[in-house]
């Protein structure tokens, strides 16, 4: 068995987990339990932990899988402001990011490791869109919250903690994560294609993307700026990024091609 073989099984796992994850919230915006969420802290565990297997057994050995870098931060992430806001759905938003992430970057997908430019360029686009893909994500909340009656009636809402404030500065605190990787990514673009290592697409579209990341971070704190201002940003920002990925060989649609 090669590498991409346990690679292939770690993938299976965390996608798994997530499905489980997803399905376990999805119970209890039917039927609101608190127990609901140690299950689905469990499946998440187990997700945080597949990634990390194969990111750091690909680091190891030199062939590191593209959804493991996107993936692992991802998680990681979502622990972290878990812990701080105890919202107890925002795992919800990271199970169906890590899923979409793993559909869209193939699991025999490696980070390329030949050219220097073109890794760093790779990396640093990966680790921004991991975390812009959670901030946009995590809008889906907001909506949830507002047309959704399991966060805010009476007889549900004491099993949730969540409210368009409280999404407002997980988006924003994300998207303060994405943008330092977004500028390494154009910076390191720019510098690839003067190498000849990294495509003209993938360079206009990361250079882009690092410019609505700033626009996002600037408009989120104003006041006159509304929710879609904001989204228009956030939503350019990781089309750009997807852009930019297939651009650089990672994604599904070049791999297909």
């Amino acid at each position: 068995m090669t590498w991409s073989d346990f690679a292939g099984y770690f993938s299976d796992l965390v996608a798994m987990s997530c499905l489980a994850a997803l399905a376990i919230y999805g119970w209890k915006l039917i039927a609101p339990q608190r127990f609901h969420d140690r299950f689905a802290g469990i499946a998440l565990g187990l997700a945080f932990l597949g990634s990390g297997g194969a990111l750091f057994g690909g680091l190891a050995l030199g062939e590191t899988p593209a959804w493991a870098l996107f993936c692992w931060p991802l998680l990681g992430m979502f622990w972290w402001l878990e812990s701080e806001f105890g919202t107890r759905i925002l795992g919800m938003v990271a199970a169906l990011a890590t899923v979409a992430a793993q559909f869209f970057f193939p699991w025999d997908t490696a980070v390329p490791g030949t050219a220097v430019w073109a890794t760093l360029t790779a990396t640093g686009a990966i680790l921004a869109g991991s975390f812009l893909t959670f901030a946009l994500a995590t809008w889906l909340l907001a909506g949830l919250y507002r047309f959704s009656s399991a966060l805010n009636s009476r007889k549900t809402a004491r099993f949730f903690v969540m409210n368009q404030p409280i999404v407002a500065e997980l988006a924003y605190r994300l998207n303060t994560w994405a943008l330092p990787f977004a500028v390494f990514a154009g910076a390191t673009a720019a510098f690839g294609l003067a190498a000849s290592q990294v495509p003209l697409p993938a360079c206009v579209a990361l250079l882009l993307a690092c410019g609505c990341s700033a626009a996002y971070a600037v408009r989120a704190r104003g006041q006159s700026a509304g929710v879609a201002v904001q989204l228009v940003w956030l939503l350019a920002g990781g089309l750009l990024l997807a852009w930019g990925y297939v651009a650089l060989g990672l994604a599904v649609p070049l791999k297909a091609a």
